[in-house]
C-alpha cells in the first residue's frame, strides 16, 4: 500500500519537520544526529548490502551513503517521501527504492535476497494503522512491539554476521536464538517543539546474526515496556501524546 498523507514543512523554531495526514510530527530534525550514531553502529563496508525502513528526512540515508555501500535498498510507502527518495536514488550510485511497507514487501522477497547491514525506522501512519497494517493482529501492542514483528520478518534475510539496528526510544527485550543483541544509551537533544519523546536519551540496538537459526526461530511474546524500563516516564500530557502515537519505541 502507498499512502499519500505526509508532508514536509517546519517547526515554530524553523526547523524540518515530517508530518502526518493528521498533523502528527513523523520526524524531526533533532533526529538527525542520533540516526547518525545508530547508522554509524552498522560498521557498514563498500561489499555490504543494506536495506533501510524509511526513507524520511533523508537523514539516515545521506550517512548511510558516506559509506559507498555496493547496495542501498531503500523501503518506503509514503508517496510524497517516495518521491523524494527517488530523487535521491538517482543521484547516488547502487541505491533503490521499494515502493510499499515492509510488512508486504518483507515476505515477498526470495531467499537469495540477503542484507549485511539494516536501518529500522518506521511510523505508523494514520491511513495504515485504519487498516490494522501497523500493529499485529493476534497481539495487542502491549504484548509484543513492531520491532519484534520486524524481526521475524527480516531476520530471514540478513545474512551470517549481518548487523541490525534502528530508532528505539524505550528498552524492550530483542533476543533471538543465534543473535547476538547489544544496547547502548546515547544522549539526544530533543526540540523544545517535540510532542513524541520526552526522554533525554535514546538507545542504539545493534542485532548481530551469528548463524542461521535467527531465521527459522519467530520470536515469542515480550513486554513492550521491557523488564528494565530504560527511562523513568512522567506521567505528563507530552507523554501521553508520546504513547498515543506509538512510533517504534518498542
Amino acid at each position: 500500500m502507498i499512502t499519500t498523507g505526509n508532508a514536509k514543512g517546519y517547526d515554530a523554531l524553523g526547523r524540518a519537520v515530517l508530518w502526518s495526514s493528521q498533523g502528527q510530527q513523523v520526524m524531526m530534525q533533532w533526529e538527525q544526529q542520533y540516526m547518525h550514531t545508530c547508522v554509524d553502529a552498522l560498521r557498514i563496508r563498500r561489499s555490504d548490502r543494506v536495506l533501510e525502513i524509511g526513507f524520511g528526512l533523508a537523514y539516515s540515508a545521506t550517512h548511510i551513503q558516506r559509506f559507498r555501500p555496493l547496495l542501498h535498498t531503500i523501503i518506503e510507502c509514503d508517496a510524497a517521501v517516495i518521491q523524494d527518495a527517488e530523487t535521491f536514488a538517482r543521484s547516488h550510485e547502487g541505491v533503490r527504492v521499494k515502493r510499499g511497507t515492509w510488512q508486504s514487501l518483507l515476505p515477498m522477497l526470495s531467499e537469495s535476497d540477503q542484507f549485511d547491514c539494516v536501518f529500522f525506522d518506521d511510523y505508523p501512519l494514520p491511513e495504515l494503522e485504519e487498516l490494522g497494517i501497523t500493529q499485529n493482529q493476534t497481539r495487542s501492542l502491549r504484548t509484543r512491539s513492531r520491532w519484534h514483528d520486524f524481526l521475524d520478518a527480516v531476520l530471514p534475510h540478513v545474512a551470517v554476521g549481518g548487523r541490525i539496528t534502528g530508532y528505539l526510544a524505550r528498552d524492550i527485550d530483542l533476543q533471538r536464538v543465534g543473535c547476538r543483541v547489544e544496547t547502548s544509551a546515547v544522549d539526544v537533544k530533543v526540540s523544545d517543539t517535540c510532542e513524541y519523546f520526552p526522554h533525554k536519551t535514546a538507545l542504539v540496538p545493534v542485532i548481530t546474526v551469528l548463524d542461521r537459526r535467527a531465521a527459522m526461530t519467530p520470536g515469542q511474546d515480550m513486554q513492550g515496556d521491557g523488564d528494565k524500563p530504560a527511562f523513568p516516564h512522567q506521567e505528563s500530557s507530552k507523554l501521553l501524546q508520546a504513547e498515543s502515537r506509538h512510533r517504534t519505541d518498542g
